[in-house]
């Protein structure tokens, strides 16, 4: 049922006289177990249809919110074709790493035989998996290495994984080393990007959305999120969807003076 929602078979619910004989009589056991299903398709439709709605949406305000930049900074727009920055030595358009660990091989096949197969016929793109090299045991830095080798997609970066300090802790490390990492390994880019290994990326459509704003001097775009971070703890507070809820949330959740 899941399938067919996602391939836009919408299933609908049968008229309610078809699902009792009689005003209240009980159903039988088939009949009650044919509502259930067609009421959990019916949640799930109304749940894809919503998802679709959002994404269409901040998809749509993220490109006006770029377009806007562009013409408020008098910049010209780049060419169809698109260019980088001025006076960037390099054509590279997009730096993109996808945080993953040493605990998911599987999750980074199915990426690269999705849409990092479809990115790498895109011009001036690079696509990297961002695994932290410190707490690696050897087993761990054994496999990296085989995997290294026959893809040649890792970057192991100077950054804790899960064997020194887990979950989101060691996501955060990660990202906050990604990004100069990144600068230092593939300079010049236009954009430089993070997305984490349990999400489905549209390269073209990202990168057509960034190109209007390729040319503008800084840019910072995405879903953006607020939070605080005591790295010296391994520890994060005052997280926000927004700067006055992480500030509200700094004040209430982080340590004073911290």
């Amino acid at each position: 049922e899941i399938l067919g929602v996602a391939a836009g078979r919408l299933p609908r619910l049968p008229p309610a006289e078809q699902l009792c004989s009689e005003r209240n009589a009980p159903l039988p056991r088939a009949r009650k177990i044919a509502a259930t299903r067609a009421a959990t398709d019916s949640l799930l439709c109304q749940i894809a249809t919503t998802a679709r709605q959002l994404v269409t949406s901040e998809a749509s305000q993220l490109d006006s919110s770029l377009r806007a930049a562009v013409q408020l900074s008098g910049v010209p727009r780049p060419a169809a074709g698109g260019q980088p920055r001025r006076g960037l030595p390099t054509e590279r358009q997009l730096v993109l790493g996808v945080i993953s660990n040493q605990r998911t091989p599987k999750t980074r096949e199915w990426i690269r035989s999705t849409y990092m197969s479809e990115a790498a016929s895109l011009e001036g793109v690079l696509l990297r998996f961002v695994i932290g090299r410190h707490g690696l045991n050897q087993d761990d830095k054994k496999r990296l290495r085989a995997e290294r080798r026959k893809h040649g997609d890792l970057e192991l970066i100077a950054a804790s994984d899960f064997a020194q300090a887990g979950g989101i802790f060691s996501c955060i490390d990660k990202l906050f080393e990604w990004f100069p990492h990144a600068v230092r390994n593939y300079p010049g880019a236009a954009f430089y990007g993070k997305a984490d290994d349990d999400s489905l990326v549209d390269v073209p459509r990202l990168v057509e959305m960034l190109r209007p704003a390729a040319s503008l001097p800084n840019v910072y775009a995405g879903y953006v999120q607020y939070d605080s971070f005591i790295r010296d703890e391994w520890k994060h507070c005052g997280w926000g969807a927004s700067p006055v809820g992480a500030a509200h949330g700094h004040t209430a959740a982080c340590p004073a003076g911290r």
